[in-house]
Formats: structure tokens, sequence, C-alpha cells
């Protein structure tokens, strides 16, 4: 987990990161929670480096394979 957070960084990384954060402080300055979660969660992907960036959004071969059949 210490390496996800910290290494691998890059420009879109930062942005993305940056992004949450503003979110998270115009949530604060609303007062709504959903909201607050929400931005929460844009400030935790970017940290973890999850989402359709690092890949994992891409489906497999065989899902291609099952519909030609």
């Amino acid at each position: 987990m210490f390496d996800a957070i910290f290494n691998n960084w890059s420009l879109i990384r930062i942005v993305r990161l940056l992004i949450g954060v503003a979110l998270l402080y115009q949530a604060f300055m609303s007062g709504s929670l959903l909201l607050i979660g929400l931005a929460a969660i844009m400030c935790l992907l970017p940290l973890f480096n999850a989402g359709c960036n690092s890949g994992t959004c891409t489906p497999g071969k065989n899902s291609i394979n099952r519909n030609k059949k």
C-alpha cells in the first residue's frame, strides 16, 4: 500500500488530486454530506492510483470472443 500511494506520480494524477481537494473544499463550504462523501472518494482515487487510467477498466479478451460465437 505504501508503494501505491508514494510511487508513480504523474501530472494527471496530481491534477486529479487537486480537483478532488477543490471539490472537498467546496463540499465543506456547502455543508452537504453527500457532496462531502463524493469529494472524499474523488480524493482517494488518485491517492491509491485507482480508476480507469491505471488500466483496470479494460474488458478482458474473453468477453469479446463470447460475442462473436
